[in-house]
């Protein structure tokens, strides 16, 4: 899935969380879990920067302390897997190197051509968007 779609569901894992491991591992465990959903994965690299934009805004919405520093961490969680790949696609790593079990081929990775694996970005997106507000 796209960075943006990866730190929203994060942020709902973290939502009630106020401990930063506990957020850690929730928003590792969505990750894993978007992975194994039907979707789009981006080939460009122009397309990964603008993906990384994005998924900073919603790191940076999302950073705080108190109850909201679990989020945080939880949204660090979910996004933190994919510097493997993109360490991978810029051939810093070796594919065959990747560790997280969604990218090593542990779990399942599904994948879906446009237009369907894109709606479901937008509808995962949407409904973490529902669930934050």
């Amino acid at each position: 899935m796209y960075w943006v779609t990866h730190a929203a569901v994060g942020a709902v894992a973290g939502s009630y969380i106020t401990a930063p491991l506990a957020g850690l591992a929730a928003g590792g465990a969505s990750h894993a879990v978007l992975d194994m959903i039907p979707h789009h994965d981006y080939k460009s690299s122009a397309a990964g920067i603008v993906d990384f934009l994005l998924g900073a805004v919603v790191l940076a919405a999302t950073a705080g302390d108190g109850p909201a520093w679990g989020r945080t961490w939880a949204v660090l969680g979910a996004i933190v897997p994919d510097f493997e790949v993109a360490l991978s696609h810029f051939g810093v790593i070796d594919s065959e190197g990747l560790v997280f079990p969604t990218h090593s081929g542990l779990l399942p990775h599904a994948n879906a051509p446009l237009p369907w694996g894109g709606l479901t970005q937008l509808g995962v997106l949407a409904l973490a968007y529902l669930l934050l507000r």
